[in-house]
C-alpha cells in the first residue's frame, strides 16, 4: 500500500511537469494602513516586498490603504492578499469571517506597543490630570493606540 502510494505521488509530479501553464501567476498584494505618508511608507515597505518578493518567487505589491476600512473592504472583495492590521482594525475586520490572523508583528521583542499623548509646549499640560476639561484631538476610530484605550486611561484617570 505505502508503496503504491509512492508510486502515484511520484507520477503525479511527473505528469504536473507535463502540463501546461495557462493561467499566470499574479502579483500579491500586501495592504498597510497609512500610517506615514505615502514616501515614507513606501520606503519603510518596498524593501519588505522585494525581500518577499524573492523569497517566495513571485511578485509582491506593496498596497497603502485609504484607511482602516479601506484595507478591510479590498481584502474583503479580493483586491488584496495580505493586509497589516492595529488590534482594533482587525477585530473590527475579522467580523466579516473572510479575515483571519496567520501571524503576528513582534517589533524588539515586544508583541505590544504604547501609545502617547502629545501637548504643545506652550500648553500648560505637563500631566494626565492637567488634560481635565481640555479639548482632546484623537485618530482614526479604528486604531486601538490612538482612539479605544486613550478615552478608557483618561477617564480611569
Amino acid at each position: 500500500m505505502r508503496r503504491r502510494q509512492t508510486l502515484l505521488l511520484i507520477l503525479t509530479f511527473v505528469l504536473a511537469g507535463f502540463v501546461p501553464r495557462t493561467i499566470p501567476a499574479q502579483d500579491l498584494k500586501f495592504g498597510f494602513t497609512p500610517v506615514l505618508s505615502e514616501p515614507e511608507m513606501r520606503a519603510e515597505f518596498e524593501p519588505l516586498m522585494n525581500y518577499l518578493s524573492v523569497t517566495i518567487g513571485q511578485k509582491v505589491r506593496l498596497y497603502i490603504a485609504k484607511d482602516y476600512g479601506d484595507l478591510r473592504t479590498q481584502m474583503e472583495n479580493g483586491s488584496v492578499d495580505i493586509g497589516s492590521f492595529s488590534p482594533f482594525a482587525y477585530v473590527d475586520a475579522a467580523k466579516g469571517g473572510k479575515i483571519r490572523i496567520i501571524a503576528q508583528s513582534i517589533i524588539e521583542g515586544s508583541a505590544t506597543y504604547r501609545g502617547i499623548i502629545i501637548a504643545r509646549r506652550d500648553s500648560g499640560i505637563r500631566s494626565i490630570s492637567d488634560l481635565k476639561r481640555k479639548r482632546f484631538a484623537f485618530v482614526d476610530p479604528k486604531s486601538a493606540s490612538g482612539y479605544l484605550y486613550p478615552p478608557g486611561t483618561l477617564m480611569e484617570k
